[in-house]
């Protein structure tokens, strides 16, 4: 069934996946039923499941931006976002730096790193390996290669070195009005 865009009773929804993932079918139809409603699910990339990890934060947030200017139902706003994981730095990302006409009308985050990661998933720094891990994460997340190839690198916070966070952190500090 084609759901008109003035016809809408409930705002249309863009769900945006997580890191190494992408769209699954499953997930947007069951979305789409339960609300009535035009709902999507845009990959940042042509091989989604690898760029969500060497994409940087910027790099996807424009992609979304260009894939939202794109879709009649989101080009102006007035639409609501689900965003899983990563996907909850990149509806911050959509909120902050892609210009609408209207607001987004409602947010849902699941499991999104808000206030940033400190240790590698599954690799707990308790274990030897998430030890090391992140001994090597917090000497080289913060230098600018870092920053430009690895999308978790933007959301990284050392928690031994907060004002290493502050001044190097390229996206998620200032997202969350913790600098500039």
């Amino acid at each position: 069934m084609a759901v008109q865009a003035h016809n809408l009773t409930t705002a249309p929804v863009l769900i945006i996946h997580g890191l190494a993932n992408e769209c699954h079918d499953w997930i947007t139809d069951a979305v789409r039923e339960a609300v009535d409603t035009y709902t999507v699910c845009f990959n940042v990339g042509p091989s989604p499941v690898l760029d969500t990890f060497v994409y940087n934060i910027h790099h996807q947030g424009e992609i979304l931006c260009d894939l939202i200017h794109e879709d009649p139902y989101f080009k102006d706003g007035n639409f609501s976002i689900m965003g899983v994981s990563q996907g909850a730095i990149l509806t911050k990302y959509v909120m902050e730096y892609c210009p609408l006409d209207q607001p987004i009308r409602t947010v849902v985050t699941f499991g999104g790193p808000h206030m940033g990661v400190s240790y590698v998933p599954r690799c707990p720094r308790e274990t030897w390996y998430g030890y090391l891990l992140g001994i090597f994460a917090n000497n080289i997340i913060y230098y600018d290669f870092s920053q430009w190839i690895l999308a978790p690198a933007d959301y990284w916070r050392d928690p031994t070195s907060p004002e290493n966070f502050l001044k190097y952190s390229r996206f998620l500090a200032e997202a969350n009005n913790e600098k500039n």
